[in-house]
């Protein structure tokens, strides 16, 4: 008999409290299967988004095979599932050979009770109510409130699960009903993606979107190969422009010198300390924003408003920076509005720190080659 949805979330809650897993931040499967004893691989499976290895005595170890056709998020959900086979199935593959444990989760919407179990376990174990909730309310997303398809993504991305898995479990959990659910089931995430963008879709296939569009302290949890993007509200006819700390900086010191600061708007660079060159530091160039050494520049664009007079005095819009980020490790970009002419009279400020992350395959050759160096077999 399968799982009602309740008895689903308490197993799952109970997993999540033995494990002790902080269920505040975004759940990741990976270090849970290793915690759990059982070995962890990526292979390009055939038809089949993961399986699990039971214990026999052809296979002592048991272990979790992951597909490498589909997206980290499917990737997470697969390993998820097959963690509910583990806590809920193990004795019952273990006993029986022939039940390999070979769950597809997506595509197939297997009606098998191991399966539906196993999908179940998987929703409440990476979505658990208090995670969900909190991560809701960032993006404004109450019960029975409606919930636009860009809220339903950002909330999936955040929670680090596919754009449906999101909608399923908000309506498991009854944030949503399931004609609301239904409804965002018919816009696709790569729709959603683009017009985060600015009308530019990811960099790279199934990679995420991050939209920065207010100033203040900004820290994001990406993957390698996400976009960033920032929109910043812009007016170019007050003299204001967004540029970099190093830029900024420069321009107070010409501010108090005795020499007049470069011209600003035709091309000429703000001056360089000695040493120091364009390739590793920020500067202004114009309206143009030289990207951070640590992520890959892509895009610098000033968006007027659509129903704005362009000629018009205070004319304004937003000024869009598109970076991707191509590496693991943490940067940040500090950014200053104001006008290099009265750089005293800045306006406002963005400190945006971006802490890139291992995709799961990268994540579990790392802990391979530091079992390796540590000696463990």
């Amino acid at each position: 008999m399968a799982l009602a949805g309740l008895d689903a979330m308490q197993l799952a809650g109970e997993a999540l409290n033995e494990l002790n897993v902080d269920q505040s931040r975004p759940i990741d499967p990976f270090p849970i299967i290793d915690q759990l004893g059982l070995k962890l691989a990526f292979q390009p499976l055939v038809g089949l988004l993961g399986a699990i290895l039971n214990p026999t005595a052809e296979l002592a170890n048991p272990g979790v095979l992951i597909s490498t056709a589909r997206g980290a998020g499917a990737q997470r959900y697969t390993a998820a599932h097959e963690i509910g086979h583990w806590f809920m199935h193990r004795e019952q593959l273990a006993s029986d050979p022939a039940a390999d444990g070979v769950a597809e989760i997506y595509g197939g919407r297997s009606t098998a009770p191991r399966e539906r179990e196993a999908q179940l376990f998987a929703s409440f174990f990476l979505m658990p109510l208090p995670l969900v909730g909190s991560v809701a309310r960032n993006y404004g997303v109450r019960r029975n409130g409606d919930v636009t398809p860009a809220q339903l993504y950002s909330i999936a991305r955040d929670l680090r699960v596919s754009y449906e898995a999101a909608a399923r479990q908000l309506a498991n959990l009854r944030f949503i009903t399931r004609g609301v659910r239904d409804n965002l089931l018919r816009t696709q995430p790569a729709q959603v993606k683009k017009v985060l963008g600015h009308g530019r879709p990811p960099t790279h296939s199934g990679a995420d979107v991050w939209l920065v569009d207010q100033s203040g302290d900004r820290t994001i949890d990406a993957y390698v190969g996400d976009d960033i993007v920032l929109s910043l509200a812009e007016n170019p006819t007050t003299g204001f422009r967004w540029m970099t700390r190093e830029a900024y900086e420069h321009a107070l010191e010409a501010s108090n010198a005795s020499t007049a600061p470069p011209a600003f708007g035709d091309g000429v660079e703000l001056a360089l300390p000695a040493g120091e060159t364009a390739a590793g530091l920020d500067v202004l160039r114009g309206e143009e924003l030289v990207r951070p050494v640590a992520d890959r520049f892509l895009r610098d664009s000033f968006d007027a408003d659509a129903d704005a007079d362009a000629d018009a005095v205070g004319h304004g819009g937003e000024r869009v920076v598109t970076l991707v980020a191509d590496r693991k490790g943490v940067w940040t970009t500090d950014l200053v509005y104001a006008s290099p002419f009265e750089p005293a009279s800045a306006a406002d400020e963005l400190a945006l720190t971006v802490d890139v992350l291992s995709g799961p395959e990268q994540w579990a050759k790392d802990m391979r080659i530091a079992s390796v160096r540590g000696g463990v077999q």
